[in-house]
């Protein structure tokens, strides 16, 4: 007897269906009774037995991480245990949903947003937040900020994670507290110095001091000592020399340290300042705004850095995304980008770009009529918007924007900020070079710099000639003539002042 199976089929069908919709619904509710839980559960003072391993650094599970997540309690074994350890318990789509969950909610304190968010970076999840940028919250408690510092130096291939700033912190705190050599630390200190922030630059110094084993009011004693016709007292060879040779230069002065620091490292036959393969793409931009020497070298430590860090990431064209974003102001200064994200937007595409090319990510910028700027990277997207008017829902059509007409609007930043500064010859000079270097996009923007000052004709070409510069192999700008021409008015103009 032949039996007809299809009969059976439509009977299987719906038995298949209702069970899939059966374990969906299970799944479901199994997930929403895990959170409730999880929730209750976060609520509770941790154990005497949980606060003993934990202070013993004994690994703990994930509901004793809970609590101490959710109540921003102290780890007496360090964060880089913590974050470790925590990382070692992020099994399962239902804990990385908690843990992005906690990053991304409003109420969550910032502590809380760090430590989630490392654990998330350090189990190669993606996360809502680079902990590089939540670091930043000034509303993080005291406590952690030696800690992170302190975990970068001991650690660096997890510390990389929290991004350039702290690498260069935790290479100071390197120096004072476990005997990083002068050579090593050289470098980091000039990238501080060069941030030009006072408070900064005082903690880097009195590091250096510390790292060299001298008091910090040595530069003071021996002026002092010279002054009334001592002896400097028992110093290193060289080191009388370079501190009185700046006698205006305080205790605190950076500068005056990395000298010091400079000839140890000379007497060690050491060379800290020579990089390979040191040609920067982003020149012209970098001489024309007074890059020079020590500040060359410390705009390559940064970008070195940042390529480090991109590179550790589990979603490396994410992370760099993130080093895009900010507002619609901001310095024209390249290292803002790398300290705070502070940079204006054109300077930071082109260090964006840099980053982008040394770490093999493509990156493309466009720039839209209302003024917003599209940088895309990887398929990432971050829009910086403009003052003038608000940017449509879409990229521009066309090709990115090339190198050099980015460099000329970062110069054209640049100049609004000498303006700023009340450098008004200088930001007339810079607004010239971004003149030559796209004629279309910063198109009469030395004469709108020139305005409100007593400046001859002759007075503005003797600066165009000392503007001009030779760029190599440039063949024009790729960006439509239309594109930039609708860019043009934006170009130089800060939001804050019109």
């Amino acid at each position: 007897m032949i039996v007809d199976y299809r009969r059976f089929l439509m009977p299987a069908g719906v038995a298949a269906v209702g069970l899939v919709a059966i374990a969906i619904f299970w799944l479901a509710v199994q997930s929403s009774v895990r959170h409730g839980l999880w929730q209750t559960v976060a609520q509770r003072q941790p154990a005497k037995s949980e606060f003993r391993r934990l202070d013993d650094c004994k690994s703990v599970g994930w509901w004793t991480w809970l609590k101490v997540l959710s109540q921003n309690r102290a780890v007496r074994c360090g964060e880089v245990w913590a974050a470790e350890e925590l990382a070692d318990k992020v099994r399962g789509a239902d804990r990385v949903t908690w843990l992005s969950e906690w990053v991304t909610s409003p109420q969550s304190k910032p502590l809380l947003k760090l430590r989630a968010s490392l654990a998330l970076t350090l189990a190669g999840k993606p996360t809502p937040a680079e902990p590089a940028w939540l670091s930043l919250d000034p509303n993080l408690p005291d406590w952690p900020g030696p800690g992170l510092a302190a975990a970068v130096a001991q650690d660096r291939a997890w510390g990389v994670h929290l991004g350039p700033r702290w690498m260069a912190l935790g290479r100071v705190w390197a120096l004072s507290e476990s005997g990083l050599g002068p050579s090593d630390a050289l470098l980091p200190l000039e990238a501080l110095w060069a941030i030009e922030d006072e408070s900064v630059a005082s903690q880097a110094a009195r590091a250096a001091a510390r790292g060299m084993s001298v008091p910090p009011d040595l530069p003071d004693d021996v002026r002092y000592r010279r002054s009334r016709g001592l002896p400097p007292g028992n110093l290193p060879s060289g080191w009388a020399e370079a501190i009185l040779s700046r006698p205006d230069c305080p205790s605190p002065c950076l500068e005056l340290w990395i000298d010091l620091l400079r000839l140890d490292a000379e007497a060690e036959a050491l060379d800290p300042w020579e990089y390979p393969e040191t040609t920067p793409i982003l020149e012209p931009l970098a001489s024309q705004i007074g890059f020079t020497g020590w500040r060359m070298r410390a705009l390559e430590w940064w970008t070195r850095a940042a390529v480090q860090w991109v590179a550790a990431s589990p979603d490396p064209a994410a992370r760099l995304a993130t080093l895009a974003e900010g507002g619609p102001d901001g310095s024209a200064d390249p290292l803002r980008v790398y300290w705070d994200r502070t940079a204006a937007p054109f300077t930071t595409a082109v260090v964006v770009m840099e980053v982008g090319r040394r770490a093999s990510l493509p990156v493309d910028v466009r720039i839209d009529e209302g003024g917003a700027m599209w940088i895309d990277v990887g398929g990432r997207r971050v829009v910086r918007r403009g003052c003038a008017r608000p940017a449509g829902t879409e990229p521009p059509e066309g090709g990115g924007w090339d190198r050099l007409s980015l460099i000329a609007g970062a110069l054209a930043e640049a100049a609004a900020d000498a303006v700023a500064r009340g450098e008004h010859l200088n930001a007339v000079r810079l607004a010239t070079a971004a003149e030559r270097m796209d004629p279309i996009l910063a198109h009469g923007l030395p004469t709108r710099m020139a305005e409100g000052i007593q400046l001859s004709e002759d007075a503005l070409r003797g600066h165009a000639a000392g503007a001009g510069f030779v760029v190599d192999g440039w063949r024009g700008p790729s960006v439509a003539a239309e594109a930039r021409e609708a860019a043009a008015p934006l170009v130089g103009v800060r939001c804050g002042n019109g």
